[in-house]
């Protein structure tokens, strides 16, 4: 004699479930667009004369530079513009040309009097961004965490034309 069993599967005679989620996703909150650009002539020759033993510290190496640090080791000059490279800066798109023209030129006379600049690629890759940096931190009252953790997600530009 043969048994037969049937086997009732619950769900089989029910509707399947459905699983509603609502998920709110955080909204992208707008990043500020601060920048310098804003400051004069003279509030700029003013931060230039007050930051200048931070940037003589930078170029006599008296102060701890990781740009400095980079530059001084070799294998850093040939590396592409990724965020270690020091190509990668941030810093000197809150500047206007004019403003960054004026502090090229304190650079070279402060630290390159030679008449043919033998520290342009020192200056654009390690003093120049060292100090936007320094002048932006003072403008908007920063520590340097808070101004490279702001100038590292600042979109380039606003985006209007």
């Amino acid at each position: 004699m043969k048994e037969s069993i049937e086997f009732i599967d619950a769900l089989d005679s029910q509707p399947e479930p459905t699983l509603d989620f609502k998920i709110d996703e955080p909204k992208p909150t707008a990043i500020p667009m601060l920048d310098c650009k804003h400051i004069t002539k003279e509030e700029l020759e003013m931060q230039l004369e007050k930051h200048y033993q931070f940037v003589h510290d930078i170029f006599h190496a008296i102060s701890k530079s990781e740009r400095h640090e980079k530059y001084k080791d070799r294998k850093y000059h040939s590396m592409s513009s990724s965020q270690d490279s020091l190509t990668y800066n941030t810093s000197m798109i809150t500047f206007s040309y004019e403003q960054k023209e004026i502090m090229l030129s304190y650079l070279y006379k402060k630290f390159d009097n030679n008449e043919f600049h033998t520290q342009t690629d020192y200056f654009f890759k390690v003093l120049l961004p060292e100090l936007c940096t320094k002048i932006f931190m003072d403008i908007h009252n920063m520590s340097k965490d808070e101004a490279v953790a702001y100038l590292d997600r600042r979109p380039a530009s606003s985006g209007a034309c």
